[in-house]
């Protein structure tokens, strides 16, 4: 039990068979002490082992008790290789050759990682070789929003080439504890939408694993728990896979942010469009609608070409809008973004022109001849581009 050892004890976490992943029960760190604990991650599940007290009969036990045979075991092996090897020597090379899961270095849920005995007794022999074939480990890590909230649910793409391996992956709550308010489940659907894998429990891991899987693709869905009057917190997690295959963040649509500007009437104004992507791809920005009291330019210089018809993409990631002669009031345009694979939401550039006091004009109409001491009509028109003035 890694979280009850004493000092002098080097404990073994766990994992089921049928894919590496993390048993549910598996004790975790730290002891009460401070040390991390576990120190290696090994196989523990329904392991058939000789029943203690009888000559012929074999049983399958899961545990610490059924990992740690495995962990002695594989240093037999290595002081057998090499009899000169003392017991740091042989918990460092177990440690150093582990196929490190959970985040990078030792950790409170696999230790060191998961034992690599082929590479652990090869290192103490000095020899030389080439190691079995395994399913393919990756780490990844991520955040997820409160139950409810925009961000509340993560998506994964399995591409699975190898079926002859099985699907395994843990997730982990990294801040988890028994009496908090975060609780993160996972389901799997196969290439139709169908689940084949689901993990809801109330506790800091979800395990989900397939012993045949297909060629997939797989979707990996992670979310925030909501129900029975129960919503969790946001906070960070981490998942750790195996399988014959890879496993990637699936892409999520872009945003585009409204924004509200504003200029004077008769001058031109530089807008710079914004949005984001959740999965940090570049964005291209698309014009959908063209403003009705002024025209817009394809970047902030008097020179760039003005927008003739829609949807246009920027070239520039600027725009340059231009009110029409002697117009004040409310104008605005529409845009798009574009992560080169989807659109976003429609946004709108909300446009304030400011009136600006213009001279008036006086009118005195056509020239006009008189004789000299011959008095004459002189009639004006006096006109004003202000309204009200």
């Amino acid at each position: 039990d890694p979280s009850h050892d004493s000092a002098g004890f080097w404990s073994c976490g766990p994992k089921p068979a049928g894919g590496f992943y993390l048993a549910c029960f598996s004790s975790r760190g730290p002891t009460l002490d401070g040390r991390t604990k576990p120190d290696i991650a090994a196989p523990g599940v329904l392991v058939k082992a000789a029943a203690g007290g009888t000559t012929n009969d074999y049983t399958n036990k899961s545990g610490t008790s059924m990992a740690s045979p495995f962990v002695a075991g594989t240093a037999a092996l290595m002081v057998q290789a090499d009899p000169t090897l003392t017991p740091s020597q042989v918990k460092s090379i177990i440690t150093s050759t582990a196929v490190d899961w959970g985040p990078s270095g030792k950790d409170i849920d696999y230790g060191a990682g998961r034992l690599d005995a082929y590479e652990a007794i090869r290192t103490a022999a000095g020899a030389a070789g080439t190691n079995i074939a395994v399913p393919n480990h990756q780490f990844l890590s991520a955040e997820l929003e409160a139950a409810g909230q925009a961000g509340d649910t993560d998506t994964f793409t399995i591409e699975v080439t190898d079926p002859t391996k099985p699907i395994a992956i843990t997730l982990v709550m990294a801040t988890w504890t028994s009496n908090g308010d975060i609780d993160f489940d996972m389901e799997l659907l196969d290439k139709d939408g169908t689940r084949v894998g689901l993990s809801e429990t109330a506790s800091r891991q979800e395990t989900i694993g397939i012993t045949t899987p297909s060629n997939g693709p797989y979707t990996l869905r992670v979310y925030a728990f909501s129900g029975s009057g129960f919503d969790s917190e946001g906070g960070p997690y981490f998942f750790d896979t195996s399988l014959g295959g890879t496993v990637s963040a699936a892409n999520e649509p872009p945003t585009a942010d409204d924004q509200p500007v504003s200029t004077d009437e008769e001058t031109n104004l530089t807008i710079t469009p914004t949005g984001s992507d959740p999965n940090g791809d570049p964005l291209t920005f698309i014009i959908t609608s063209l403003p009705a009291n002024g025209s817009l330019g394809d970047g902030p210089l008097d020179t760039d070409p003005l927008i003739a018809s829609i949807p246009h993409t920027l070239a520039s990631d600027q725009a340059r809008y231009q009110p029409n002669p002697d117009f004040n009031g409310p104008d605005s345009f529409t845009f798009k973004t574009n992560d080169g694979t989807v659109d976003s939401n429609t946004a709108t550039v909300s446009i304030t022109v400011n009136p600006v006091n213009d001279a008036p004009v006086v009118d005195t109409g056509p020239d006009q001849e008189t004789a000299v001491g011959q008095a004459f009509n002189l009639t004006a028109t006096y006109t004003d581009p202000d309204v009200g003035d």
